[in-house]
């Protein structure tokens, strides 16, 4: 035996597998990241641009995610995860669109009074 064991060249053993691998026990990359970019998109809620991407992003990871969660090809574990970037970036969407409604109201509500305080300002000199 110990013949045959000399002669066999490392790379034809072939190791034994006892009993089947342990499932992975923690959430998945997509449901981390649709949190993580719901968080920052939080965070940086008052960058227009930035806001509506991280928001988006955040939406359509954790929408994707929870559905492969749903569908069982997913682990369990990510399922708060994927909710949480879901509602974080739905929010963040809300916040840049209320940003830019706002911003678009006062641009016009500027125009529309500026002349007329420019007009009573220039009669005084």
């Amino acid at each position: 035996m110990n013949e045959q064991m000399d002669r066999q060249k490392p790379e034809e053993i072939k190791p034994q597998i006892v009993g089947e691998p342990a499932p992975e026990d923690k959430a998945s990359g997509m449901a981390i990241a649709a949190m993580v970019t719901g968080i920052v998109g939080i965070v940086c809620a008052w960058i227009i641009g930035l806001n509506f991407a991280l928001g988006l992003a955040a939406l359509v990871l954790g929408i994707i995610e929870f559905k492969r969660i749903q569908e069982g090809q997913s682990n369990q574990k990510g399922k708060g995860m994927a909710l949480t970037g879901i509602i974080l970036g739905s929010l963040t969407l809300f916040g840049a669109l209320m940003y830019i409604i706002i911003a678009v109201v006062s641009a016009v509500s500027f125009s529309t009074w500026l002349p007329s305080i420019l007009n009573n300002f220039s009669s005084y000199y």
